[in-house]
């Protein structure tokens, strides 16, 4: 499949009609973006998309994710990459896209970043710990047995101290938080994650799929960092420039001694 892409390719049975064609959208785009917004809207199992930065490749990432919730709200979609800088143009601009077209519902969550990054305000375990404590607070809880309501307020009092550090919260907390961190992944309509991380791979083994992968910067990730997220779809966009540095130079770890 990475090796002769081409090989496997069939149609989705699906095109741009057109009134699709015609609609504000698809005629904002310049010529080769409709083109390709066409083949790969018809192209199964993988489209892949080259060229040099600035030509609108990211552009592109973003209408089908606004043509695909404009024509169906519960769709789930991947976004990915090797590296953390991608991503955040990548969900700057698909966020920018659904504010502009008042698709704020769509909820979008992103893999906890290391302590070493600033985390976003979609960050996976930021949002477990925002619904954790609008749950404390609604009727829902005020109603609930008193056990049951005290167990979401320890939750909430935990996941705001792991927030500050991962040794302040007892091991079946952390159980707990990554369990309400699970549902939210399982909930969300977007996913955002690097392509090695632990949420790609536990997506993998619960064999979750996704309605799209779309994986930005694909030329960078090596061909292991690439099987997760492949996995998680029968719909895939890889976008890459082809000059793009690899993760480690191939060439030279075949010569090596």
């Amino acid at each position: 499949m990475l090796a002769d892409p081409w090989r496997v390719r069939r149609s989705s049975r699906e095109v741009l009609d057109e009134v699709a064609q015609a609609d504000e959208h698809f005629q904002d785009l310049d010529l080769p973006k409709r083109s390709a917004l066409n083949a790969l809207w018809s192209t199964l199992p993988s489209y892949y998309v080259v060229g040099p930065p600035g030509v609108g490749k990211t552009r592109l990432a973003t209408e089908i994710v606004r043509r695909r919730f404009a024509q169906d709200r519960p769709t789930w979609i991947l976004l990915t990459a090797q590296g953390h800088d991608a991503l955040d143009h990548l969900q700057a601009e698909v966020q920018a896209t659904l504010h502009a077209n008042s698709m704020d519902d769509v909820i979008l969550v992103r893999s906890t970043a290391s302590e070493r990054r600033p985390r976003s305000d979609q960050d996976l375990h930021a949002t477990g710990v925002d619904y954790l404590r609008r749950l404390s607070e609604s009727p829902i809880a005020r109603d609930a047995p008193g056990p049951l309501r005290d167990r979401v307020v320890q939750l909430l009092n935990a996941g705001q101290r792991l927030s500050k550090s991962k040794d302040a919260v007892e091991r079946d907390d952390r159980v707990a938080l990554n369990a309400v961190s699970s549902l939210i992944l399982d909930a969300a309509n977007i996913v955002i994650s690097t392509d090695n991380f632990s949420n790609v791979e536990r997506l993998v083994e619960t064999r979750e799929q996704f309605d799209w992968v779309i994986v930005e910067e694909a030329a960078k990730a090596t061909g292991p960092e690439l099987a997760g997220p492949m996995m998680l779809s029968g719909r895939r966009l890889l976008i890459g420039d082809h000059l793009q540095t690899p993760s480690f130079d191939g060439a030279a770890a075949r010569t090596a001694p």
